[in-house]
């Protein structure tokens, strides 16, 4: 069994994404945008 963690985004993520939307980001865009901001590194398959 693979031990994992679930990252989850809290309140001050929420209020940067409303902002970029506000800001005629779309919700998935400043989603992501979100949360790679608080990711420590990328995964690419086969690296």
């Amino acid at each position: 069994m693979k031990d994992s963690e679930v990252k989850v985004l809290d309140e001050n993520d929420h209020i940067f994404i409303k902002a970029l939307n506000n800001l005629g980001m779309s919700r998935n865009a400043a989603t992501t945008i979100a949360y790679l901001m608080n990711v420590d590194k990328s995964f690419i398959p086969g690296n």
